[in-house]
């Protein structure tokens, strides 16, 4: 979970997925981004109406999303 946060609080690369279905306002997010301890973290979260983060995934990025991540 602390590599989460730490992803999420860094400097991610974030990109918006889908728009939300049942309530306008929360969409799907990505985050892209880098631990502490250099593993790089694919997160996909909804983006809460009181500003909290849900988190749907987590995972390892793949070799296609660590390239485009380290391009920037």
């Amino acid at each position: 979970m602390l590599n989460l946060k730490f992803v999420l609080y860094s400097t991610p690369c974030y990109r918006r997925g889908p728009r939300g279905k049942k309530r306008k306002d929360e969409d799907v997010y990505k985050a892209y981004g880098q631990t502490e301890t250099g593993r790089y973290l694919f997160v996909a979260f909804i983006y809460k109406l009181d500003h909290r983060a849900l988190i749907l995934s987590a995972r390892d990025m793949n070799e296609n999303e660590r390239d485009l991540y380290r391009k920037g």
